[in-house]
């Protein structure tokens, strides 16, 4: 019950900020001005990049499991994870850095 309430907290939070205070927060796609390659079918968003919310959860969802597990190497392969789900936001053009840093450091703090 705990892990679904830090999980459904830091949703909220994430989405409360990125809807209401930062809604005017442009994607890296709005700024890069030279053609660039995209994923063909991947859906390029152009606002509320800030907070990350995929990284937000990835790190919320890492440090539940990890305070649960009884695994040392478990706990640095879930946060291994968290790390490349904040890295693929970035290398998909969805998210800056610091909406990523941003984002984990949410879960960080409510978890």
């Amino acid at each position: 019950l705990s892990t679904a309430l830090a999980l459904l907290l830091t949703s909220a939070v994430v989405q409360i900020l990125k809807h209401w205070f930062f809604y005017d927060i442009v994607r890296p796609t709005l700024h890069i001005t030279e053609p660039l390659y995209t994923i063909p079918g991947l859906e390029i968003h152009k606002y509320h990049s800030f907070p990350s919310g995929h990284t937000a959860q990835a790190f919320a969802l890492a440090i539940c499991l990890a305070y649960y597990s009884a695994s040392r190497k478990l706990s640095v392969v879930l946060f291994m994870l968290a790390v490349l789900t904040a890295w693929s936001r970035v290398y998909l053009l969805q998210h800056f850095l610091l909406d990523t840093f941003v984002g984990g450091l949410i879960a960080v703090v409510i978890c």
